[in-house]
């Protein structure tokens, strides 16, 4: 199951409910998806915390393929 999948009790069938990539972790409870920085030992410098489907819903267009932007006379 992947963490986007998991709702409410579900959190608990994942291995993990969390991932931490240097200062920075994510961590999901079924319901809410949080986003923080925060150094070890340190209060968090920045948060966000979003309910799942809006998550979901910018993770799927920041995932999206676009299609390039036409050139016009304006960018050259």
């Amino acid at each position: 199951m992947k963490p986007r999948d998991a709702r409410a009790e579900k959190v608990f069938d994942l291995r993990r409910d969390n991932f931490t990539a240097g200062d920075c972790w994510i961590l999901t409870d079924g319901h809410r998806v949080s986003l923080v920085e925060q150094p070890g030992g340190q209060s968090p410098k920045q948060q966000v915390t979003l309910d799942r489907v809006t998550f979901n819903r910018l993770i799927d267009w920041y995932m999206r393929d676009q299609k390039p932007r036409p050139a016009d006379a304006s960018d050259r």
